[in-house]
């Protein structure tokens, strides 16, 4: 998963050759070949009829599942064998004028739904990122090699880990003394103890 950012030529050209599949964000004057027809990615949006965009989850946000309208599109690719390249299209169900743009390979068994769920997945890792920000100082680095940088960073992520499984356990064990506590209560009222 990536935003505009990481979308460009020689990242994808890596992955497809490693046979690692990609959902990557690319702009709507971004150009892709459909048959003949090179054209901007946004320009493929007036061609879609209502009824084939889907309406799929991107996964549980804040408020519970994120839905959008979903499309895809099979175009022009040197992929490898059993891959296929897609501009998938993100559409809000509420204001049909926000779509996102994104360029994927995958094995032509993928499914739109599961591309659907994997670039939803994208708003997972980002919020893990302003957590471990927030929380452990991921984005306080004063480094000047690469080899410095990438010390903090696994640091970081590591200390992030470890402080979420302490997080889960801790409220796991307050589950279970609330569970005990009602227990208990239901036991006294019966026997009229209270």
């Amino acid at each position: 998963m990536g935003d505009e950012v990481y979308g460009v030529y020689p990242l994808r050209a890596y992955l497809e050759k490693e046979c690692c599949p990609y959902i990557l964000a690319v702009p709507s004057n971004y150009h892709v070949s459909v048959d003949f027809d090179r054209s901007p990615v946004s320009q493929f949006l007036a061609e879609i009829k209502p009824k084939d965009w889907q309406s799929l989850s991107a996964g549980k946000g804040a408020k519970g599942e994120r839905y959008y309208h979903w499309y895809r599109l099979e175009v022009n690719s040197d992929s490898p064998e059993g891959w296929t390249r897609w501009l998938l299209l993100r559409r809000n169900m509420k204001d049909p004028r926000d779509v996102a743009y994104y360029i994927a390979c995958c094995p032509n068994n993928v499914t739109l739904q599961d591309m659907a769920k994997a670039a939803g997945s994208r708003w997972t890792i980002e919020e893990c990122f302003e957590a471990s920000k927030g929380e452990i100082g991921l984005d306080h680095y004063e480094v000047r090699s690469y080899t410095g940088w990438y010390r903090h960073m696994t640091l970081c992520l590591l200390a992030l880990t470890f402080l979420s499984g302490l997080r889960d356990a801790f409220n796991l064990l307050e589950k279970k003394k609330k569970a005990r506590r009602l227990h208990m209560k239901k036991f006294l009222k019966v026997r009229n103890l209270i």
